[in-house]
């Protein structure tokens, strides 16, 4: 993996699935992740427990309004929250990149990263990339422990969605460290 020290990756949905997934790995590679959720749990000490030093937990409210947890500064949007931090990539689902792109202050072109199931959007952008997670989730992963480990069906069958989290996470920082490089 990449040392992606340096990089500021905002990443919605932290708290749990893809998001959570591909934050842990780029954390793991070095790389500043600005964690934004929505949820209102106690999940800021939890993650920064597990991310690191470079994790920055925010919570954007489903009314755009932005609070850091950790810092307890207040932003007023989505816009605010890109014009302070300045992310080199944003790690988003394929529904919110309009939406994150419409709050892109100007001077600030981010490589866009979307995750989901689904292919990947018809029109290609440079600074857009998308991860298609495999209809046969974690593959690659689940056939590996098989052949090394065997492991049981039935817990490979349990693990399945926690391997397909894992595998996306390592293509996120795949995408971000070949098309970024540190200042």
């Amino acid at each position: 993996m990449r040392d992606l020290t340096g990089i500021t990756v905002l990443v919605t949905g932290v708290t749990r699935g893809f998001g959570r997934a591909a934050g842990e790995a780029l954390s793991l590679a070095g790389a500043t992740v600005v964690g934004v959720s929505d949820d209102p749990g106690a999940w800021a000490a939890r993650l920064s427990a597990a991310f690191g030093e470079t994790f920055v937990p925010v919570r954007l409210s489903v009314e755009g309004a932005a609070t850091q947890v950790e810092g307890a500064a207040t932003q007023d949007s989505a816009a605010h929250l890109l014009l302070r931090h300045r992310p080199r990539a944003l790690v988003l689902a394929p529904a919110e990149a309009g939406a994150w792109a419409r709050h892109l202050p100007p001077g600030l072109d981010p490589l866009i990263v979307t995750v989901s199931t689904a292919p990947p959007p018809r029109r290609a952008s440079p600074r857009r990339r998308h991860v298609q997670v495999p209809a046969t989730a974690a593959t690659t992963t689940a056939q590996t422990a098989e052949t090394t480990r065997r492991i049981p069906p039935a817990l490979l069958t349990a693990l399945r969605p926690a391997l397909a989290e894992i595998d996306v996470g390592r293509a996120v920082c795949r995408v971000i460290g070949r098309h970024l490089s540190a200042p």
